[in-house]
């Protein structure tokens, strides 16, 4: 068993929400500058955006250059990667997801920088369980 001390870190899922406007954000503040705020409050944060559409190196790159060091971000998996009635058959879709610009995170990546485990969250269909039956025993 490692002696090594855990980091327990405190974050939220996402960081563009109108309704911490003018309360979590301070008034005033501009939209372009949220998540170098809010990293400097917290000290983590779950990129929701690439469940919903592939996000491009160079805003990976930007987020990485606007927060902290030591600050982590969590990927949220491709629904087109996560939702596919036979998981097995999302080869395509999760090659693309990794090679959409994620390594430009580096060590903001929760993983440290790695990619073995960048589907941090996967958020999954209710079929969940039967998709992870489909799997080949060697993947699971």
């Amino acid at each position: 068993m490692s002696t090594a001390a855990a980091a327990i870190r405190v974050g939220v899922g996402g960081w563009t929400y109108e309704p911490w406007r003018d309360n979590f954000f301070p008034a005033g503040l501009p939209h372009s500058r949220e998540l170098e705020y809010a990293s400097r409050r917290l000290t983590a944060i779950e990129v929701n955006g690439t469940y919903y559409r592939t996000q491009s190196p160079k805003s990976f790159a930007k987020w990485r250059d606007e927060t902290p060091d030591g600050f982590v971000f969590s990927v949220k998996a491709s629904r087109y990667a996560t939702n596919q009635k036979v998981l097995a058959d999302a080869g395509d879709s999760v090659r693309r997801f990794v090679d959409s610009g994620i390594a430009e995170l580096g060590a903001k990546l929760r993983t440290g920088g790695s990619l073995k485990d960048v589907a941090t969250s996967p958020q999954g269909p209710s079929t969940c369980k039967t998709m992870l039956d489909s799997l080949s025993p060697a993947a699971q």
